[in-house]
């Protein structure tokens, strides 16, 4: 975010000083995969590329050429930028129904779209990302078990079970996902269920009215 800098630990001699970061800006970042912090792939917008056949129109070796048109398309973009600074001001009203990652990183680009199409088709992609997204996170996976248990159990559940339970449906799907106790019990606390001890381990009451809402926004269809 503008105006919110990234803190970094600078050794100078025999002690270490904060010092600041503007990290401020749109950038394009290429990998072989999904982040393994879910902080930093909820910041980006994910495009997952598939092998395709190259066009005869799309050169093996760069021409020379591309090096002036790349040089030109950067003046172009740098002009529009002079043309536009200070006039384009940050509108979040069409994208408050998503989830508040979602309007975060989509408002910039919303906003300097003149294409009614291309922001209807943003704002569209922005929900089936977020929908995926949400799918993924390890938050999902628990919120199933504690729908599975539910149905055979009863609504208080042992986070034991809980564990126990993720693990099978991670391995049904050829997932790895490490997770214990500890862990399970600060992603069901995460979700807004209140877990208590007792002889046997931390329990706590999955009520329905939440279970549902949570289900809703997660999609867990069971």
């Amino acid at each position: 975010m503008k105006g919110e800098p990234v803190l970094r630990s600078d050794r100078l001699g025999d002690s270490h000083e904060p010092r600041a970061f503007d990290v401020f800006g749109p950038k394009i970042i290429a990998t072989r995969g999904r982040f393994g912090d879910y902080a930093l792939e909820s910041r980006c917008l994910t495009c997952e590329m598939s092998e395709a056949d190259l066009r005869d129109e799309i050169p093996r070796q760069l021409p020379h050429a591309f090096y002036e048109e790349s040089r030109n398309l950067r003046c172009k973009l740098l002009q529009w930028r002079f043309e536009n600074y200070g006039r384009i001001q940050a509108d979040e009203s069409a994208l408050l129904d998503l989830e508040p990652r979602m309007a975060q990183i989509g408002t910039p680009l919303c906003n300097v779209a003149e294409s009614k199409q291309f922001r209807q088709e943003l704002i569209e992609f922005l929900q089936r990302t977020g929908a995926e997204d949400r799918s993924c996170r390890p938050q999902a996976l628990v919120l199933e078990a504690i729908a599975r248990l539910v149905q055979k159990d009863g609504s208080t559940l042992h986070i034991k079970s809980v564990v126990t339970d993720a693990r099978t449906l991670s391995a049904e799907r050829g997932e790895e996902i490490v997770l214990n106790p500890k862990g399970c019990g600060a992603i069901v606390r995460s979700l807004g269920f209140h877990t208590r001890r007792t002889r046997s381990g931390y329990v706590f009451d999955a009520e329905p009215d939440h279970l549902s809402v949570l289900k809703d926004k997660y999609g867990v269809n069971l």
